[in-house]
């Protein structure tokens, strides 16, 4: 689930999901690739950010393996992390 903010010129990733039966097989990470080539590509995209619960199994080490970096901030329990774009 992406959200688009073309007003703000913000863009989220909501919710990244891959069937626990289809882990570790490159499919999440290279959606992920694509995710974020398609944000790279829309009106002033400098950066993309997301949210994951931590704790055991959490997705951080997967999405710092590309880029996205913590924040610091939290919002209802997730940890917000973000991926700075650079032009294509």
């Amino acid at each position: 689930m992406l959200e688009i903010d073309l007003v703000k010129r913000s863009y989220y990733l909501w919710r990244f999901m891959v069937d626990h039966r289809q882990q570790g097989r490159g499919y999440g990470r290279r959606a992920l690739e694509l995710v974020i080539e398609h944000v790279r590509t829309l009106p002033e995209a400098t950066a993309l950010e997301l949210s994951y619960v931590p704790g055991p199994g959490a997705p951080a080490p997967f999405y710092a393996a590309l880029g996205f970096e913590e924040t610091g901030r939290i919002e209802e329990d997730e940890r917000i992390m973000r991926l700075a774009l650079t032009a294509i």
